[in-house]
């Protein structure tokens, strides 16, 4: 199993690094100093080719405020779109007991960020093998609404997905549901694997569920 660890030459990097060799598992030390950086994305898709688990454990060189926050955003999105695009079946990524209780800190802020960006992608997939092959906005929008127990502006968020330009729009209408019939629409599968964040925005956080 070849395992990539974000964060591979750092002092908790390091240790699960070998620990998992001693483990006769295939990994890959990623860090800036190795040609693999998160944040700019450069040598991601390399590292992450064949590999079947990535697991972040990468801190942010800087804990000014505004700074972390960018740095687990920015390098979350990118390991998150990458892992998509290689097919990389799990994502593990280090957090912090009670991380929720300490919000009054920007790096527990930041890492709270890191905790809903993983949230959000995990669902995401999911959503779209519960729709058939072809489907309308309204079966979306019902989808979303349903799982997540939440009410949307329709007008909005069919202008959202739409901007995403991640659907494609066909020929055929579904008429069952009114007169005048709504398109069917299909998933751009390639375009989604290299900018699925682009739907991130729809999946509510967690703390706003009901």
């Amino acid at each position: 199993m070849k395992i990539v660890v974000i964060g591979g030459s750092g002092l908790i990097g390091k240790k699960l690094v070998s620990n998992l060799r001693q483990q006769r598992h295939e990994v890959l030390a990623a860090s800036p100093s190795t040609g693999v950086n998160a944040v700019t994305g450069e040598g991601l898709a390399e590292a992450l080719n064949g590999a079947q688990v990535v697991v972040d454990v990468a801190n942010a060189p800087s804990w000014e405020d505004k700074a972390v926050l960018e740095f687990f955003e920015t390098s979350g999105r990118n390991l998150l779109a990458a892992e998509t695009a290689a097919g990389v079946k799990h994502h593990v990524a280090l957090s912090v007991v009670g991380t929720d209780r300490l919000l009054a800190s920007g790096y527990f802020r930041a890492k709270m960020a890191q905790e809903k960006l993983r949230y959000k992608a995990a669902f995401h997939p999911i959503l779209f093998e519960l729709l058939p092959e072809k489907f309308t906005l309204p079966q979306l929008y019902n989808l979303y609404t349903g799982v997540y127990d939440t009410v949307l502006d329709k007008r909005n968020f069919t202008r959202k997905i739409l901007s995403t330009k991640l659907l494609i729009k066909q020929k055929e209408k579904e008429k069952e549901g009114s007169k005048k019939g709504a398109f069917y629409y299909k998933l751009d599968k390639r375009r989604y694997d290299s900018a699925f964040h682009s739907f991130l925005n729809f999946i509510p956080n967690p703390d706003n569920l009901k």
